[in-house]
C-alpha cells in the first residue's frame, strides 16, 4: 500500500513547489493537495489543478475565514482541532507557511493519525532568513541561542501549545541549503530543481497557470523588473536607472516587466516595451523562454535569482540594491542573503556603481 501525503498550498509559488515535489520526491505516494483562499481566484486554480490530474484529490479550504489572527474562535480551532474535512489518514503533511492555519490543519490530520510526520518546504528566500529563525526558536526548533531568558516563558509555551505543528517538524526541503542563516534542530534537505527540459512537466505548469506566449514575448535581450516601491512611496530612482540602462544598450533592446501593485505604467509612458499580462507567475514564463542570451536586472527582486536557483537556468543576472539612495525599503533579512547566492552563481552580480553595471551588461 502506498503511503499518503497531503500538501497545503497558500500561494502560486507554493503550488509550483508542491507540483515539483509530487513529480519528483513524492512520485510514488498517494498525494492530495489543499488550496486555500489565500490565493486570489483560487477556485479557478482549483479547477485547473484538478484537470491536469497530478494529485488524487484537490481540496478547497477557506483558511482566511476560519483562522483569522487574534480571534478567540480561531484560537479554539487551533487548540482543539476544527471539524475534520479529511476522510483518510495521511502519513506526511507538507506545508510552508508560518501561520495558524497550518497548525489547525495539522491538528485535524492528527485525529486520524497521531504519528503523522510534518515536513516544511521553502516559501521563497524568507525560509532561509532570520525571519524564520526567530519564529522557529519560539517552538524549540532552533537550538539554544543564549536568549531564552529574554523571552516570556509563558508566551513561549502558550505558542507551543496552540501551534504545536512547529514543535514537530521532521525536516525542511529547500533548493539552496548552503545559504541558510540558521541551523534548525530538524534536518534540512535539498530539493531537486524544476526540470525545465521535461516538456510534460512544463506543459502541466502552463495549463494550470494559463500561460500564453502570444501575449508577451520577452524577446528583448535585457529585462528590467519593476518592484512595488513606487506604490509603497519609496524613492529608489528606478526610472533613472532604466534610462541609464537604455542609454547603454538602446531602448529597443530593453523590456520592463511591471509590478501589478503599481498604479501607473510609468515605463510604457516613457516609450518602453512592457508586459500586458501580470497574472502569470514569472517562474512559469521562465520555463518557456530561453534566457541564455539575456540579462535580468532588478533592484532587489528575486525574479532575477529564482530562474537560476529554482530552474537551473543560465543567464546574466544583476542586482542593484547597493545603488539606491534609500535602502529602508529593503527587507534586509532576505536581501542580505543575495550576496551568498551571487557567490555560488558566477553569472549573478551584485553591483555598487553605474560603471560596474555597464561592465556587467557589456559582458553578456
Amino acid at each position: 500500500m502506498k503511503e499518503k501525503c497531503l500538501f497545503l498550498v497558500n500561494t502560486p509559488y507554493q503550488l509550483m513547489i508542491a507540483i515539483n515535489l509530487r513529480k519528483a520526491e513524492y512520485a510514488n505516494y498517494d498525494a492530495d493537495v489543499v488550496i486555500t483562499d489565500n490565493i486570489s481566484d483560487h477556485k479557478d486554480l482549483l479547477d485547473s489543478v484538478r484537470c491536469v490530474g497530478i494529485f488524487e484529490n484537490v481540496i478547497a479550504y477557506n483558511i482566511k475565514e476560519l483562522y483569522p489572527d487574534k480571534n478567540g474562535v480561531a484560537l479554539a480551532r487551533r487548540l482543539f482541532g476544527d471539524k475534520n474535512i479529511f476522510d483518510k489518514a495521511y502519513d506526511y503533511y507538507l506545508f510552508a507557511n508560518l501561520d495558524h492555519g497550518a497548525s489547525g490543519i495539522y491538528r485535524m490530520l492528527c485525529k486520524r493519525n497521531r504519528h503523522i510526520k510534518a515536513i516544511m518546504f521553502e516559501d521563497g528566500y524568507a525560509s532561509y532568513s532570520g525571519w524564520y529563525s526567530d519564529f522557529l526558536t519560539m517552538y524549540g526548533s532552533i537550538p539554544y541561542d543564549g536568549n531564552v531568558y529574554k523571552r516570556l516563558i509563558l508566551k513561549t509555551w502558550f505558542h507551543r501549545l496552540v501551534d504545536n505543528v512547529f514543535c514537530h517538524v521532521e525536516k525542511m526541503l529547500v533548493f539552496n541549503p548552503s545559504i541558510m542563516t540558521y541551523k534548525p534542530s530538524f534536518r534540512v534537505e535539498s530539493m531537486k530543481p524544476i526540470d525545465v527540459k521535461n516538456s510534460e512537466l512544463v506543459e502541466t505548469y502552463n495549463r494550470i497557470f494559463k500561460y500564453d506566449p502570444s501575449v508577451d514575448s520577452y524577446k528583448e535581450p535585457i529585462i528590467f523588473f519593476e518592484e512595488s516601491y513606487y506604490a509603497d512611496g519609496y524613492n529608489v530612482n528606478d526610472v533613472e536607472i532604466v534610462e541609464k540602462i537604455a542609454s547603454i544598450v538602446g531602448k529597443e533592446k530593453l523590456f520592463v516587466k511591471t509590478h501589478p501593485r503599481n498604479p501607473d505604467n510609468r515605463f510604457e509612458k516613457l516609450g518602453y516595451k512592457t508586459n500586458k499580462n501580470t497574472s502569470i507567475p514569472w517562474e512559469v514564463i521562465c520555463m518557456n523562454i530561453d534566457l541564455s542570451e539575456k540579462t535580468l536586472i532588478t533592484i532587489a527582486s528575486v525574479a532575477a535569482i529564482v530562474p537560476a536557483t529554482m530552474l537551473g537556468k543560465k543567464y546574466n543576472g544583476i542586482l542593484l540594491m547597493k545603488m539606491i539612495p534609500d535602502d529602508s525599503c529593503l527587507k534586509k533579512n532576505i536581501t542580505n542573503l543575495y550576496e551568498k547566492v551571487c557567490e555560488e552563481h558566477s553569472r549573478l552580480h551584485l553591483v555598487k556603481t553605474m560603471q560596474e553595471l555597464e561592465e556587467c551588461i557589456s559582458e553578456q
